[in-house]
């Protein structure tokens, strides 16, 4: 995975892809914010190994969290889960 040491988190998201929920599989690259296209929780894996659930996450808006290699399916109840969006450090 990318190294997110210096990353300029003032500027906005970049590079956002599209991912698969997976309680098993993580992103292939560290990941500093996410999108879904609807409301709900969301549970993140983190880089430190830790792992935290953002209840009611809003739709249609960047969250910002340092450090995500993981979304996962279990705990994440965002409809459209198809659409989970997380954008390069």
């Amino acid at each position: 995975r990318e190294n997110i040491t210096g990353a300029d988190k003032s500027s906005p998201p970049r590079d956002p892809v599209a991912v698969s929920v997976s309680d098993t599989e993580q992103l292939t690259r560290v990941a500093r914010a996410f999108w879904v296209g609807a409301a709900g929780d969301v549970k993140l894996g983190l880089f430190n190994g830790t792992s935290i659930v953002l209840p009611n996450a809003a739709a249609g808006v960047w969250h910002g969290v340092e450090g995500i290699v993981q979304v996962y399916d279990t705990g994440t109840e965002a409809t459209y889960r198809h659409r989970v969006h997380v954008a390069k450090a």
